[in-house]
């Protein structure tokens, strides 16, 4: 629930920054406005000193109610603060939700943390998920708080559930029904306050069945949002996958293709001398490249691990690790190059060395490469001898290069 519910708020953050944005853009909306006359409040700094005569609805950064409303009350931002009475419900949805006031029909609160105040007071049901609630006020009908920490210094006048891992009541807490906590919540009592229900607990586990996120939010504006929006973008997410998918496909294949020869003919380009002696060993002795190739993908993470024991070795492990990936990328990139020079062998460009040569060959190498891949089991085996094939030749080159003057290629 804690994924969902962060998921939900960053949604909504987002959606009406960008829509604040827009409207601001256009003139629609200042750094700070009142709609007296509006049902609809959006702004960066919302400051209701009005009389709303019916249902009120804030989208904005800082909210702050300062008069009554006869209605709902519903708001999303960033602070929210209520310092004047709500007639109606209150659904809010914020980071820091603050309420000094009066709240006469039910609450609904979705947060971060949670402050009532001491002159605060809801008389219908109090729904909360947070991650921090503080009570100091009153809360006359059932509540349910879900949050890691519960701080209660108030009066609790309804049944009341928390499921919370850290509830803390204190000298001045009066909970008149008592109260349900999780078996192995950490639970401070002070030996002053009133429980007159005593308490009861109950399993972890059975909490969501207690009071799940959609029960809590079932009728509210905001639920309304979260199922539209949540309904329209997958629709529109699987309707843009159908219709692409196979062009998307096919363009990340020729894109992964093409860097990989970006990056073969770049490091060509670098290191001539270093290819060359790359491809004249594994050509001639294809049979110790492989061997090699097998053992370092072995050794290399094994030493690594050994490295990881010590702290004075972590620097030297990642940079054994950092080598190994690179290895894994080049490996096959250079066993395909390494191939190509095989087959050049066998056509009468073998005697012409240019870079248009390689670059040919290098291009029918990955389409033979290629359908081969395609052979189940063949496919398979020939592609693991040459990605072997290219790690050995690398690590060969590293650590048991040969100097030679003349390439094999130029000796046939």
């Amino acid at each position: 629930m804690k994924n969902q519910r962060n998921q939900y708020v960053n949604f909504l953050k987002i959606a009406g920054v960008l829509f604040l944005f827009g409207l601001s853009k256009v003139g629609l909306c200042s750094e700070s406005n009142v709609f007296p006359e509006s049902r609809v409040h959006m702004g960066i700094n919302v400051n209701l000193k009005n009389t709303a005569e019916s249902d009120t609805t804030v989208v904005g950064s800082q909210i702050v109610l300062e008069n009554e409303t006869s209605g709902d009350f519903n708001a999303l931002g960033e602070n929210i603060a209520i310092l004047s009475p709500v007639q109606g419900d209150f659904e809010v949805i914020g980071n820091r939700v603050t309420i000094n006031s009066l709240i006469e029909g039910d609450a609904q609160i979705f947060a971060s943390k949670v402050y009532f105040m001491q002159n605060a007071s809801v008389e219908g049901q109090s729904k909360i998920i947070a991650q921090k609630v503080f009570l100091k006020g009153a809360l006359l009908g059932d509540t349910y708080i879900k949050a890691r920490k519960v701080y209660i210094n108030g009066i609790m006048q309804g049944a009341v559930l928390l499921d919370a891992h850290k509830i803390v009541i204190g000298n001045q807490a009066i909970i008149k029904q008592g109260f349900s906590c999780p078996k192995g919540a950490l639970l401070t009592l002070s030996k002053e306050a009133q429980i007159i229900g005593g308490i009861t607990y109950f399993n972890p586990t059975q909490a969501e069945a207690i009071a799940h996120n959609d029960q809590i939010f079932e009728a509210g504006v905001w639920a309304k949002t979260f199922h539209f929006f949540e309904e329209i973008i997958t629709k529109e997410v699987q309707k843009y996958w159908d219709f692409s998918s196979t062009l998307w496909s096919l363009a990340l294949f020729l894109f992964v293709w093409l860097v990989a020869i970006g990056c073969i003919f770049l490091f060509y380009q670098a290191t001539p001398l270093f290819l060359q002696d790359l491809t004249q060993m594994a050509l001639e002795n294809p049979g110790r490249s492989l061997g090699i190739g097998l053992v370092g993908l072995v050794l290399i993470p094994f030493f690594g691990i050994l490295m990881c024991l010590t702290f004075v070795g972590i620097p030297f492990a990642f940079l054994i690790f950092l080598f190994y990936f690179a290895l894994l990328f080049l490996g096959k990139i250079i066993g395909i190059w390494i191939f190509a020079q095989w087959l050049v062998l066998y056509t009468p460009l073998k005697k012409k060395i240019s870079l248009g040569r390689d670059v040919l060959m290098f291009t029918l190498s990955l389409g033979i490469i290629s359908i081969l891949s395609l052979i189940p089991v063949l496919g398979w085996l020939f592609m693991t001898l040459v990605f072997l094939m290219g790690v050995g030749s690398i690590l060969a080159v590293i650590f048991f290069r040969e100097r030679k003057s003349v390439l094999l290629l130029e000796k046939l």
